[in-house]
C-alpha cells in the first residue's frame, strides 16, 4: 500500500459547509505579525517548504547539516539568521553513522570558531533518523511506504524542521518522471505544514541543472537552493 492513497480522516474534522474567509485588503496589512513566524531569516518560515539540489558529491548533506544545526541551536549559517533555537529531525539517506557523526563534531567545532562562544545544542534539540535505525528494520526508510510514512509523521511531530536526504534514498519509486507517484510527498508536506513544521528537501540535479524528474514536486516551495 503506497502512502498516496489519499487519508479522509485528514479532512473528516474539518467544520461542514464551511467557506473561504474573505479579508479586506487595508485591515488585513493592519494585522499583528505571526510571532515566531520566521525560522530562516530571509529564507524560510514557519511551515514552509525548501529544496536544496545539486549534483552528486556537490556537498548538500554538509549544507543541510550545518543549516540544521544552526536551527537547533539558534546561530546563523551562510549569513542568514535563526531568531530562536529549534527542534529539528535529519532523516538521513545518504551517510553511515560514522560518517555522520564525524561531520556533526566538525561543524559543532566550526560552529565555536565562528561564533564564540559556541551556541548551546540542547539535549532535546536536534534528533537523527539513520539508515541502519532497528526500527526500520535494517532497510532504509521509504516514505512512499505507508507504514513507513506514518512512522516518520510521528517522528517529525512538534519539530519545527524535518530535513529529508535525501528524496531519491529515501523512496521506493524509480518513477522520478511520473506525477502521480510523488502525491505522498504533497501529503506528508501537508501534514507537516499543518503542524507548523518547516521542510528542507535535499535531491538531485539532472544534466541540465535543474532538480531531477517531475516538477510537480516544486509546487509549494518558497525556496530553491542549488
Amino acid at each position: 500500500m503506497k502512502a498516496y492513497d489519499f487519508d479522509r480522516s485528514l479532512v473528516d474534522d474539518l467544520p461542514k459547509n464551511s467557506s473561504p474567509r474573505l479579508f479586506e485588503a487595508n485591515r488585513f496589512m493592519l494585522g499583528a505579525p505571526e510571532p515566531g513566524a520566521t525560522l530562516i531569516d530571509p529564507i524560510l518560515r514557519k511551515g514552509g517548504f525548501m529544496m536544496l539540489h545539486a549534483p552528486r558529491g556537490y556537498g548538500k548533506s554538509w549544507v543541510a547539516l550545518r543549516i540544521a544545526w544552526a536551527v537547533a541551536t539558534g546561530g546563523t549559517v551562510f549569513g542568514w539568521g535563526v531568531p530562536r533555537p529549534g527542534r529539528v529531525l535529519y532523516a538521513d539517506g545518504e551517510s553511515g553513522p560514522g560518517e555522520l557523526r564525524e561531520r556533526l563534531k566538525a561543524i559543532a567545532r566550526g560552529a565555536a570558531i565562528e561564533q564564540p562562544p559556541q551556541p548551546v545544542l540542547g539535549d532535546d534539540q536536534l534528533y537523527f533518523t539513520l539508515v541502519r535505525d532497528p526500527l526500520w528494520r535494517d532497510l532504509l526508510p521509504q516514505l512512499d511506504l505507508v507504514d513507513h510514512f506514518n512512522r516518520f509523521a510521528e517522528l517529525a511531530a512538534n519539530k519545527d524542521l524535518v530535513v529529508i536526504d535525501s528524496l531519491g534514498a529515501l523512496t521506493s519509486t524509480n518513477c522520478e518522471s511520473v506525477a502521480h507517484q510523488w502525491d505522498w510527498l504533497r501529503q506528508l508536506l501537508g501534514v507537516l505544514r499543518g503542524n507548523g513544521t518547516a521542510v528542507l528537501l535535499l535531491h538531485h540535479s539532472n544534466r541540465h541543472g535543474l532538480q531531477r524528474g517531475v516538477g510537480r514536486r516544486e509546487d509549494g516551495l518558497e525556496t530553491m537552493l542549488t
